[in-house]
């Protein structure tokens, strides 16, 4: 029997569906090279960070996903016009987090929100990075990120890659941003999205190597305008 490709929008997902997601997430996310940045290479700290963004995406973007037959093995995470999609500085994703990797990430990533554990003149080494890379790719700098469709991630389980169900998932928002005339914008670390995002019309105007200890990686911003909606950079 023929499998079918099924895409939908998830707004309730059940516990199983949850935590189904929070695994798709940690697995296909385990050897990147950013996320071990973010999470100091903790496997506790990714998981929180996965939940954060889930929970995130239900309450204030949307979360769609993709798979086989009503499988969940991709998922995309958008969010529209006026929404920061900042997770590490989130107070949510702060309580999570054991006081010494709170320290750690307020040393090597930035500040979390309303928690003061390190004093204000240490260099925070990935916030400054991170919006350095949006000022020199567009004039309105990070604020470009909550005035078009941000696509803040893009997961496909390794096992179920080019079988259609990432461009699926582009596809539903391009569709929306291109019938209310908005730009699209996505930051991403990895070079194989970078190439899958130029066949929607996304083009990269920015990249910056970012170092942090014993890490680098290259991130590019990419922009996909409608002809209204130009003059984002």
């Amino acid at each position: 029997m023929a499998s079918s490709l099924t895409v939908r929008q998830l707004t309730a997902p059940s516990d199983a569906e949850h935590q189904h997601m929070i695994t798709l997430l940690e697995e296909t996310f385990a050897h990147d090279t950013a996320m071990r940045c973010i999470s100091g290479s903790s496997k506790d700290n990714r998981r929180a960070w996965c939940k954060v963004l889930i929970d995130k995406t239900l309450r204030e973007g949307q979360l769609w996903a993709a798979g086989h037959n009503g499988r969940i093995d991709a998922l995309a995470f958008w969010f529209g016009p006026g929404v920061e999609s900042a997770i590490v500085e989130s107070n949510e994703y702060a309580a999570m987090l054991s006081q010494d990797m709170r320290d750690w990430i307020n040393l090597h990533v930035g500040r979390i929100l309303s928690v003061v554990l390190i004093p204000a003149d240490i260099l925070c080494q990935y916030r400054p990075q991170y919006h350095e890379l949006y000022r020199s790719a567009y004039a309105a700098g990070s604020r470009v990120r909550v005035q078009a469709w941000h696509l803040k991630l893009l997961a496909v389980r390794q096992s179920r890659q080019r079988q259609g169900l990432g461009s699926a998932l582009v596809a539903v928002i391009t569709e929306k941003a291109d019938r209310d005339n908005l730009a699209m914008t996505t930051d991403t670390t990895s070079s194989n999205a970078l190439y899958f995002l130029q066949r929607f019309g996304f083009r990269y105007i920015g990249v910056k190597n970012f170092v942090m200890q014993q890490y680098g990686f290259p991130m590019w911003c990419m922009i996909r305008e409608t002809p209204t909606s130009s003059g984002y950079y």
